[in-house]
């Protein structure tokens, strides 16, 4: 990145600031996706589209593998709740979002 572990430090409070800062930029940019896609439409042909981006996003030989928010955080010390607790919020968020678009396409009376 080219900037030294003091300039990083200085930027933080703390180790845990940052890593929910890089939660939090990689839900805005990378996970904004699934908001926008479900908007489109049809939540059925969405969630497809969502789950083959996916797939074919944290698969890539580049990158590290996975998803940072849905893997982010799921054992932790006690002193590194708050984050889990950040990370969780996050996961829930995405699955509301995807359960609200699914709720909505189904027919008024099921």
């Amino acid at each position: 990145m080219g900037i030294t572990p003091q300039s990083l430090h200085a930027a933080f409070a703390s180790k845990a600031d940052l890593y929910r800062e890089a939660l939090d930029w990689h839900q805005a940019t990378v996970g904004a996706s699934t908001a926008a896609v479900l908007e489109e439409g049809d939540a059925v042909v969405a969630l497809m589209r969502i789950l083959h981006e996916s797939a074919r996003e944290f698969t890539k030989r580049d990158r590290p593998q996975g998803c940072m928010v849905s893997t982010a955080v799921l054992t932790c010390a006690t002193e590194n709740e708050p984050v889990a607790r950040h990370s969780a919020s996050l996961r829930t968020a995405t699955l509301d979002l995807i359960r609200g678009a699914l709720s909505a396409a189904l027919p008024r009376d099921s």
